[in-house]
C-alpha cells in the first residue's frame, strides 16, 4: 500500500521510525541464499552498540511527546 504523507511533521516521524527498524541489529533477522533467518547480532562487530527497534521507537515517541 501506498500513499502521499503530506505533513511535514508526520512525515519526518515516519522516516525517523523506519531509520530506526532498519538500525535494528539485535532482533532483526537477515534472509540468506539458504533462506536461514541469520540474526543480524551474529554480523555486526564487537563494538557496535546493541539497538533494539521497538525499545529505541518507544524512546522516540517517548521524547517526541514530551515535547
Amino acid at each position: 500500500v501506498a500513499f502521499p504523507v503530506y505533513a511535514e511533521p508526520l512525515k519526518r516521524q515516519i522516516i525517523d521510525i523506519l531509520k530506526i527498524q532498519l538500525e535494528d541489529n539485535q532482533s532483526a533477522v537477515w534472509v540468506d541464499e539458504q533462506l536461514n533467518n541469520v540474526f543480524k547480532s551474529e554480523l555486526a562487530s564487537p563494538d557496535t552498540p546493541p539497538i533494539r527497534a521497538q525499545q529505541a521507537i518507544y524512546e522516540y515517541l517517548k521524547r517526541s511527546i514530551g515535547q
